[in-house]
């Protein structure tokens, strides 16, 4: 091991649908290194994430220039799709982890407390799923984050799945002709309806993300059915924002993969509500690491 003049060093961890990103930083708060992996949606794939979060917090520990063995020294942070879940959480905490200590909450927990730096605020998250948090006054409200199946409006798995889902009818001319079925062909390097119905029917969110681009794209260039899947989006996180804004937060964010995309579709009350993140989610881990640890020593 060798942490620079033994000064204690955290980890926090952003554990997402499509990737996990983590960030090592010197108690002084000197960023040492940074490491992104794999999806780590601890209910939809607990041994990805697990492998996810190992790799990252690895070539983190590269990118700072230590030695893998200090990996037991880290005082780690993690903010994880799927922790809000009572099976997900249990499945996380039940882990033999490595580190010296392990904090767990939900990665939308940890994106508001970053995107405030610390401070009381709300945040959607747009990213391969959907959801809001608020956090004022010691009150925690939290709407949406109930996963790809059976929820997540407006997230990108979401909007890639309605795009599947109307290119699919056109092809059967059953709904009006859209630009996106060629555009789904191409980019699943197929060329029938059935080729992307044996490709996507047992996908994860994280691949139906990958398509929402292609319907920004799409209603751009003029394709209804594009843009009546966006505006549709938007109406939700409209709805979205204004619940959380009835709390009163006194800083308001919008983060995640589809979010800057996104905003131009949102109501003009809501865009000049929104605030820049002031941090990035791994910083929201590190946040509440400390906070957990200094906490533990005081007690």
């Amino acid at each position: 091991m060798n942490p620079v003049d033994q000064e204690l060093l955290y980890v926090g961890i952003d554990g997402g649908g499509s990737k996990c990103k983590s960030t090592i930083i010197s108690a002084s708060g000197h960023i040492r290194g940074v490491g992104t992996a794999g999806p780590a949606n601890v209910v939809r794939n607990f041994e990805q994430s697990i492998a996810s979060i190992l790799e990252s917090v690895s070539l983190a520990i590269e990118d700072a220039g230590l030695d893998l063995d200090c990996m037991s020294e880290l005082i780690a942070g993690a903010g994880l799709a799927g922790v809000n879940l009572s099976h997900g959480h249990a499945a996380i905490s039940r882990w033999k982890h490595p580190f010296k200590k392990f904090y767990i909450a939900t990665d939308l927990y940890m994106a508001c407390i970053s995107a405030h730096a610390g401070k009381d605020g709300a945040v959607i998250v747009t990213g391969t799923g959907s959801c809001g948090i608020a956090s004022v006054n010691g009150t925690i409200t939290t709407l949406g984050g109930y996963g790809f199946a059976t929820g997540d409006t407006s997230s990108g798995a979401w909007v890639g799945a309605q795009a599947v889902r109307h290119s699919l009818k056109s092809a059967d001319d059953l709904a009006p002709k859209t630009r996106l079925l060629d555009a789904i062909y191409q980019h699943l390097n197929v060329d029938s309806p059935l080729a992307v119905a044996e490709i996507l029917n047992d996908a994860p969110p994280s691949v139906f993300a990958k398509i929402a681009p292609l319907v920004f794209d799409m209603s751009e260039q003029g394709d209804d059915i594009a843009t009546g899947i966006i505006q549709t989006g938007a109406e939700y996180i409209n709805a979205l924002a204004r619940k959380l804004l009835e709390k009163k937060p006194p800083r308001f964010s919008m983060i995640g993969g589809m979010s800057e995309r996104l905003f131009p579709w949102l109501d003009h009350d809501v865009q000049e509500k929104l605030s820049p993140a002031m941090e990035q989610p791994e910083m929201g881990a590190i946040y509440f690491a400390k906070q957990q640890y200094s906490l533990l020593c005081k007690g």
